[in-house]
């Protein structure tokens, strides 16, 4: 009996239902990382991959009070930035490339960014603590020069992203889509059926089938000339010289972290929602452009180096949402689209 109460408490009930511990947030990161975590992707942070090592590697090789922005190979005029660098970095470049006006950075070229654009910057910049306030000019120079040629790099159809009007993109799109009791083995053997994570040898730590949401974030999602695009900034430092930037070596370099996987997540995301959005008039091999990952250290304006484009079969495609589709969701309301 409570004091005062003529109430008497009744047991507390047993629980004796089922609770599934093979649901769970699924990300792009812990299916690399082969490990479940508390939380979800979070834009730019993980963008940058051993660039500490490689940073410490290079200003071990300059006298001290040298220039460290860059490292110049004699065998290559050309050279990109070393600093700044980090996950902190990768971040602070997504906030600005979420925040800034694309329209503003047409043809841009200077050491200082846009006038209506330099006190957003500053702010984020500073927020983030990347540089001592001797380098701050330093820093706002190479950040203006990456966030100039991201925006201004001729991509698929001769589009630069600083010619899309604001309807025509969404910045920082996260997604979650459902799945349910996928084996991981099927998931991996589609993969590599169709060229993709070939050296991935399975999924182990996830310890039974995959059943939950899938999440993420996608930098920026675009409509042109009626295909949407997938777009992902990549500020890793994969070397100090242009020629670590071509084609040939971005390809490794996507192969070796993974990216593809990301991608296909991504690709997968984009493809249920223009689904659901377009319905029965949704064609994935006209309406879907590809996936675009730019990785911005070393950028040229003709695309020459720096951009990695490619668009997954819709067999693909279409096999990975099959298998990741909760049993509950009937073919009907899938309102498949063929491609």
């Amino acid at each position: 009996m409570i004091a005062g109460d003529d109430v008497e408490l009744q047991p507390a009930r047993s629980f004796h239902g089922h609770i599934d511990s093979g649901w769970w947030m699924h990300s792009f990161s812990q299916l690399r990382d082969e490990r479940r975590a508390d939380s979800d992707d979070v834009s730019g942070a993980d963008d940058e991959i051993a660039d500490a090592d490689f940073v410490a590697t290079a200003e071990s090789d300059v006298a001290d009070g040298a220039d460290l922005t860059h490292i110049v190979d004699e065998s290559l005029s050309e050279t990109v930035p070393i600093w700044p660098s980090g996950a902190e970095f990768g971040t602070a470049l997504h906030e600005i490339l979420e925040h800034t006006d694309f329209a503003e950075w047409r043809d841009h070229d200077g050491n200082v960014p846009p006038e209506s654009q330099h006190l957003m910057m500053l702010a984020t910049l500073r927020r983030h603590a990347l540089a001592p306030p001797e380098r701050s000019k330093e820093l706002l120079r190479i950040v203006t020069s990456l966030i100039a040629a991201t925006l201004n790099v001729r991509l698929p159809d001769d589009l630069r992203l600083a010619d899309l009007a604001l309807s025509e993109r969404r910045a920082e799109l996260p997604f979650y889509f459902a799945i349910g009791n996928a084996d991981p083995a099927r998931l991996l053997s589609l993969l590599q059926e169709h060229g993709y994570q070939r050296r991935r040898m399975d999924f182990a730590r996830l310890h039974g089938r995959l059943s939950g949401l899938m999440t993420g974030i996608i930098d920026l999602v675009y409509c042109h000339a009626g295909r949407w695009w997938l777009v992902d900034y990549k500020s890793n430092l994969l070397g100090a010289r242009l020629a670590d930037y071509t084609p040939a070596a971005l390809n490794r370099a996507v192969h070796d972290d993974e990216y593809d996987l990301q991608y296909l997540i991504y690709s997968v995301a984009l493809h249920r929602w223009l689904r659901q959005r377009l319905g029965s008039a949704y064609d994935y091999e006209r309406d879907f452009g590809g996936a675009c990952y730019l990785f911005v250290r070393g950028l040229r304006d003709d695309a020459s180096h720096g951009v990695h484009i490619d668009k997954p079969p819709f067999a693909l495609i279409d096999a990975l949402d099959r298998l990741l589709t909760p049993a509950s969701i009937t073919p009907a309301d899938r309102e498949h689209a063929h491609g």
